[in-house]
């Protein structure tokens, strides 16, 4: 540091402009890392989100709208790889079935495949996409797994692999509260896409 006037004596001049130049500098930083972590949060958010195969559907536009919609109504945004088909060989003779084919994400996204029945009308397929959307959550945020023993695990709880009432365990109860609205929803979208969107509720659906 330059000094001046009497030995041992510190021009304030000099200590302020080093303090500024400090300053300064301090505010460069955190600017840079502010832009870091906007850049990271960004690069996340745009490329960590669901990717989605449709097949065997005939208007896969409209299946991929009804997808995405319902993304954004049960708040799924984790890495998931979504596999959404459309045959008449679906798992157990069930209207839809949806499954985790990875126990363990692998290259951080989680697998997901979804059947549907083709032979359902289209509003039979609407509700049972709805309805197999919310599994699809359910396994997305951790809520419902399935382990190696194939015994099913709901919010940490073990429920083995045998059910006496399949439809009445907790996780097909709330697929069956959500499905019906959820439908309902995306066929007021397309009478009125710039309807506002509202929060789901509990709601009565066929079984």
């Amino acid at each position: 540091m330059a000094r001046s006037g009497w030995p041992g004596q510190v021009d304030p001049d000099e200590v302020i402009n080093e303090l500024v130049l400090e300053l300064k500098i301090l505010v460069i930083m955190k600017k840079a890392l502010l832009f870091i972590l906007f850049s990271m949060f960004w690069l996340n958010t745009t490329f960590s989100q669901p990717i989605i195969k449709i097949w065997g559907c005939e208007d896969s536009l409209a299946v991929k709208q009804q997808i995405t919609l319902y993304l954004e109504q049960l708040n799924i945004w984790e890495n998931i790889y979504l596999s959404v088909g459309f045959s008449p060989n679906v798992p157990n003779k069930r209207k839809g079935f949806t499954i985790c084919l990875n126990s363990q994400k692998d290259n951080g996204y989680q697998i997901v495949k979804v059947s549907i029945d083709d032979r359902l009308n289209k509003t039979e397929k609407r509700i049972v996409l709805a309805h197999e959307m919310v599994h699809v959550k359910q396994y997305a945020k951790g809520e419902l797994q399935v382990n190696s023993k194939r015994e099913v695990m709901w919010q940490g709880r073990k429920y083995g692999n045998q059910f006496t009432d399949f439809q009445r365990t907790p996780w097909e109860n709330e697929a069956y509260q959500q499905d019906n609205q959820l439908a309902t929803l995306y066929k007021k979208q397309l009478e009125n896409p710039f309807d506002l969107n509202k929060p789901l509720t509990a709601s009565k659906t066929i079984p």
